[in-house]
């Protein structure tokens, strides 16, 4: 109702905007303890064919994917934000489960990991790769198909209230950056932006949360660690191998821009 103080309409907006952000912050926690647990970018292959987020429940509790956005696009730009199907609770999430999205579930390059029998593909339309046997990740927003640049990138997993770039940062369940994300942060979470973004990935080699959905929630260089990539199974933490960042100056041999800065 609006009297013509206005008195009763501006309560009313009030209220509108208060259940609104109650309503996303419940969706967030509802959501909260699904983590992007591994990102393979540098891969070896084709890229389309190689690249794929893992995503973990850690637990306690199972989680739904429907509705939920994911994307590399942190900034204002083009690129693809796709989305998963479903009405609320079509596709669980058990806890201690993991969950595989390949840019393209495609197999035929015959170069390792075959992802041909990843859960989900990020599928753009028209000519895309479309594995039949996997589930689609439908393209809502931008245009390219999820390819993870090795120049540096981000990866944002948001709850699918806001498909439009950039993504609300209060929407965002889990987020990281590599490479700095070649100019362009995500936040790590609604509340936490990233203070060093600057890990990194040789070929053939993945980021890993480990263990398995550890989350510090303060920079991407601190959650993410180097080891071989391992779709849909515990991440390989054992396995040594040196730590590389973008800000050295001087560079491993056999990498495209890593320094020596210890060991994992």
């Amino acid at each position: 109702i609006r009297r013509e103080n206005g008195t009763d309409y501006m309560r009313c907006i009030r209220k509108t905007v208060i259940i609104f952000c109650a309503e996303v912050a419940f969706i967030n926690a509802a959501h909260a303890q699904l983590k992007i647990n591994e990102v393979y970018y540098d891969v070896n292959g084709s890229q389309s064919a190689n690249q794929f987020v893992e995503l973990y429940n850690p637990g306690p509790s199972t989680v739904f994917l429907d509705g939920l956005i994911l994307t590399d696009e942190a900034g204002s730009g083009v690129e693809g934000v796709f989305q998963f199907p479903g009405s609320g609770t079509t596709y669980p999430v058990l806890a201690g489960e993991f969950v595989v999205i390949a840019t393209d579930a495609d197999g035929t390059d015959g170069t390792a990991p075959d992802l041909s029998t990843a859960d989900w593909e990020c599928y753009e339309g028209g000519g895309d790769y479309d594995n039949p046997s996997v589930s689609n990740l439908t393209l809502v927003g931008g245009s390219p198909d999820l390819v993870l640049s090795t120049a540096g990138d981000n990866v944002i997993l948001a709850n699918g209230t806001d498909t439009s770039a950039p993504i609300a940062t209060n929407t965002i369940i889990d987020g990281m950056n590599f490479e700095n994300g070649s100019g362009e942060l995500a936040n790590l979470s609604a509340t936490a932006s990233d203070s060093d973004a600057s890990v990194y990935a040789p070929t053939g080699y993945s980021l890993n949360r480990c263990t398995d959905g550890d989350d510090g929630n303060v920079s991407s260089t601190a959650d993410f660690t180097v080891h071989p990539f391992s779709p849909g199974a515990t991440n390989n933490c054992g396995y040594v191998i040196p730590f590389v960042s973008v800000t050295d100056a001087t560079h491993l041999e056999g990498t495209a821009g890593g320094a020596w800065r210890g060991w994992f």
